[in-house]
């Protein structure tokens, strides 16, 4: 048997928001790789893709992280 927590395992009610979590890390990812043609601004591209980092870190950490934790192998 295998002990790893997939998407098959989350209730029904985690599944969007995990969803939820991969689209929100997905768009930090865009935000941060977009930065190059946004601007040539050295220091507006650093915080643009510092913007970027932290959508993606909370779509990772405050959200999907979340959604696994409720089903934890340790709490069954």
């Amino acid at each position: 048997m295998n002990d790893a927590t997939s998407i098959e395992e989350l209730h029904e009610e985690d599944v969007p928001m995990a969803l939820v979590g991969i689209v929100v890390t997905l768009v930090g990812f865009l935000i941060a790789a977009t930065s190059v043609g946004m601007t040539s601004s050295t220091g507006m591209r650093l915080v643009i893709v510092l913007v970027g980092i932290v959508v993606c870190l909370v779509g990772s950490l405050g959200i999907i992280n979340p959604a696994y934790q409720k089903n934890a192998i340790w709490k069954k």
